[in-house]
């Protein structure tokens, strides 16, 4: 996996290399952000508890205090961040203007990238689903679902006669280019296309509108 950042740090910052500074669940909070700056510069697969202690200062073992392994360090902070996720896509759903169906789904995508862009390192985890217990963990598996489930009053509204079958393609195809475009973004492919980094959100919610007048027609 192409990493988020090219940024090489050893520490992280704002973090006491000294165990006994950790008051009681200081230590978890400083694990999942060290955590999050490990993918940031080098992507989920560098992730070790090892590397993480070290990078704290602790004793290898500490780690283990909190997160049984690795996958279980990597499942928590995925909650975590789809927590977040959802409700900013509930946010943008709550914010929307009329409340059409078209102008829904667009919502819903402009949660999802804005999101995704903004929290690199979070989205890069949640959409590695061979590092994460994602099917083992419920709460987990039950938030990605609710934010597919939330684009079916829309899709049937643009398409009163869809059957179960049709839903579940449509919502496949707007979620398949919502999760394409924050995922090029995470794997730096814009590059290839000319696109700074500073321009990668106006570009991708410029397709997401494209896709939406495509559908609407």
């Amino acid at each position: 996996m192409t990493s988020v950042s090219r940024t090489k740090k050893k520490t992280t910052p704002g973090v006491k290399k000294d165990e006994n500074a950790y008051h009681h669940g200081n230590l978890r909070e400083a694990i999942v952000a060290a955590t999050l700056a490990l993918v940031e510069e080098q992507g989920v697969k560098a992730v070790s508890i090892r590397e993480i202690a070290k990078r704290l200062g602790v004793s290898p073992g500490a780690p283990f205090r909190h997160f049984a392994s690795k996958k279980a360090l990597l499942t928590a902070v995925a909650t975590e961040a789809m927590e977040s996720f959802c409700a900013a896509i509930q946010k943008e759903i709550d914010a929307s203007p009329d409340g059409t169906p078209a102008d829904g789904l667009r919502a819903i995508g402009r949660g999802y990238l804005r999101w995704a862009l903004k929290n690199r390192a979070q989205f890069a985890i949640i959409s590695n689903r061979d590092e994460i217990e994602f099917a083992k963990g419920d709460h987990l598996s039950e938030l990605s679902e609710g934010v597919m489930e939330q684009m079916n009053p829309f899709i049937l509204g643009l398409f009163p006669d869809t059957d179960g079958k049709d839903l579940a393609a449509r919502r496949l195809a707007c979620r398949a280019l919502v999760y394409g475009l924050a995922r090029m973004a995470i794997d730096r492919h814009y590059e290839e296309w000319n696109i700074s980094q500073a321009k990668e959100l106006q570009t991708v919610e410029r397709v997401l509108d494209q896709f939406i007048e495509m559908v609407t027609r």
